[in-house]
């Protein structure tokens, strides 16, 4: 039974959860116990409130929260392209509003979900996936308090983004699954980055979202920057 399972020592359990994945998914490997990530409280309960249904993207998300430690003595300020219900842009406000950071956060999404998928995006999406709404979106945010650097954009990548033009940024989370919108936000943002600031795609490496590994290939190839890839999924470079 269940309960006398939980009884056993963490190892042990751990042991049976990996022989276990091993017959169902062979194809990857369990994490290993005693992670920090595992025991971090605060993140947990976080996590918990704002993305309690989406347990597949934890470790994405603390990674994300992890490297915008990174930025923070960076000038510039913060972008997310594709925002959904705000799962990420909380860890993004939180960082800015705890830390007291003179940076604005602009959140970018259609509210409508995806737009049509190209031929480069395979079959995994179709218009109108992952569709939210400005009211749950600020549902998530409303634990924060009142978030005066907050600015949201809402209009299909790229409508908005000549709104911040003129701005300099060091933190871009891009998370639009395709790749077109892909493209056309790292076209607009990379040359708007300070030097230091961290990009971070949610999306990169994943087999659902093969155009975007593809147009992110592209235009990193002739860069300086080194494009790390993340265990959990997903890649960043720091600006040089």
């Amino acid at each position: 039974q269940a309960s006398n399972v939980l009884n056993l020592s963490p190892f042990y359990r751990f042991c049976l959860a990996r022989d276990a994945y091993r017959q169902i998914w062979p194809e990857t490997r369990l994490p290993d116990i005693g992670r920090r990530i595992d025991s971090d409280a605060a993140f947990s309960a976080d996590f918990s409130q704002v993305s309690p249904e989406a347990d597949y993207t934890y470790e994405r998300k603390f990674n994300l929260d992890q490297l915008f430690k990174l930025v923070i003595g960076i000038e510039g300020d913060v972008a997310e392209c594709g925002t959904f219900k705000g799962g990420s842009a909380f860890f993004l406000a939180r960082h800015i509003a705890s830390r007291k950071l003179a940076k604005r956060l602009c959140l970018f999404d259609s509210f409508q979900g995806l737009s049509t998928p190209a031929d480069i995006d395979g079959n995994w999406w179709t218009a109108g996936d992952l569709c939210s709404s400005m009211q749950e979106l600020r549902r998530n945010l409303e634990p924060l308090g009142k978030l005066d650097f907050v600015e949201l954009y809402q209009g299909w990548i790229p409508q908005r983004f000549p709104e911040v033009s003129g701005r300099r940024f060091c933190f871009v989370h891009i998370d639009v699954d395709l790749a077109r919108p892909t493209k056309d936000s790292l076209e607009f943002f990379y040359p708007r980055l300070n030097k230091g600031a961290v990009l971070l795609f949610d999306d990169y490496g994943f087999d659902s979202c093969p155009g975007v590994t593809q147009v992110v290939d592209e235009f990193m190839c002739d860069k300086p920057e080194l494009l790390v890839n993340l265990s959990a999924g997903g890649a960043f470079f720091i600006k040089t």
